[in-house]
């Protein structure tokens, strides 16, 4: 016999990090679209990574991209 139960838990949790979309205005780094945006570069990797940026030195001006807060 298999019995399911619920199990409630009353504790504060961190809001989940949303992304949005931002558009390029000119040529620039990744690393300056990020940092811009967010006022951080801890999570370059994954902003690469999420947007398919080939040449991370050079991301296209006027091409949209997602950054991720928090």
């Amino acid at each position: 016999m298999h019995f399911n139960r619920a199990v409630f838990i009353d504790e504060d949790f961190l809001p989940l990090p949303t992304a949005r979309p931002i558009r390029v205005v000119g040529t620039e780094p990744a690393l300056v679209a990020l940092y811009r945006e967010t006022g951080s570069v801890a999570q370059i990797s994954r902003f690469i990574r999420r947007n398919g940026i080939r040449h991370p030195a050079f991301v296209s001006g006027g091409l949209e991209v997602e950054v991720i807060n928090g």
